[in-house]
């Protein structure tokens, strides 16, 4: 059993390894991207990193990757698109995720 669990924790560190990678080409298009602008004039922040993505890293219910990106990050600002194209934007600022 503690095998089968150290196994399936390299799995999961592999793959969240592997989406980091992914991650670090998307940021350089998102560096200079219309959208990033205009979000950090809104919620007076300046782009530093794209810590997750749904469409590159693991969003399904038991295996989700999402915790292992955004965990003890400050400032983190949620962009969240609707089938129809809609952006809601969410600033967290208050400290850590936790």
């Amino acid at each position: 059993k503690e095998e089968l669990e150290r196994k399936a924790q390299e799995e999961h560190n592999r793959k969240v390894e592997e989406e980091k990678e992914k991650l670090k080409e998307r940021n350089e298009m998102m560096k200079n991207d219309e959208y990033t602008k205009t979000i950090e004039d809104l919620c007076d922040v300046s782009y530093k990193e794209l810590v997750f993505d749904s469409d590159i890293c693991d969003w399904k219910m038991n295996s989700s990757t999402f915790d292992r990106h955004v965990l003890k990050r400050k400032h983190l600002v949620f962009l969240i698109e609707n089938e129809n194209g809609e952006m809601l934007v969410v600033g967290l600022s208050c400290g850590a995720v936790t």
